[in-house]
């Protein structure tokens, strides 16, 4: 197969798993990253370009929720907020809970990231692959387990549901 034609092919598989993604709010690491390893690509070459592609995915994303106003960034300090008075000495907190969330993804996001390029580079490349076939196949297992299993939503569970809530 030609190297033109194992680009189309990753670039059409890459936008379905996008889509899949962006439609039910997962799967594009877990369908594409087994998928890029059996057409026969490193997990070195794998790991980073999931990482940038969902990065800027994920931005997109939130600039288009921003702007047709499922979400509100204020990135704004409160100061008349009990928190923030209380809180605003160790750091900025933004007013929006979508801001808050956001910048605690963020941040997890960016821990995360760094953790995930240190391992990848300091394991050998079948620990690599075989972590990934596990978390892939331990995945789908959860998922048919619990393929049944309804949450139900509960107040209690979510008290920050109240302060996002629109009446």
């Amino acid at each position: 197969m030609e190297i033109e034609s194992i680009f189309i092919w990753v670039f059409i598989v890459s936008l379905l798993a996008e889509y899949m993604d962006a439609t039910i709010g997962m799967g594009y690491g877990t369908t594409l990253t087994p998928l890029l390893l059996l057409i026969g690509f490193s997990p070195l070459q794998i790991v980073p370009s999931i990482l940038l592609s969902q990065f800027i995915s994920g931005i997109f994303a939130a600039t288009l929720h921003h702007g047709a106003g499922n979400v509100s960034f204020d990135f704004k300090n409160d100061t008349e907020h009990k928190i923030v008075k209380k809180l605003g000495k160790l750091g900025y907190l933004p007013k929006s809970n979508a801001s808050r969330v956001a910048m605690v993804l963020v941040m997890s996001s960016i821990v995360g990231v760094i953790f995930a390029v240190l391992m990848a580079l300091a394991l050998p490349v079948f620990y690599l692959k075989l972590y990934i076939g596990l978390l892939v196949v331990s995945m789908g297992i959860i998922i048919i387990a619990r393929h049944k299993t309804r949450n139900k939503f509960s107040w209690k569970k979510n008290p920050g549901a109240w302060s996002t809530c629109i009446f």
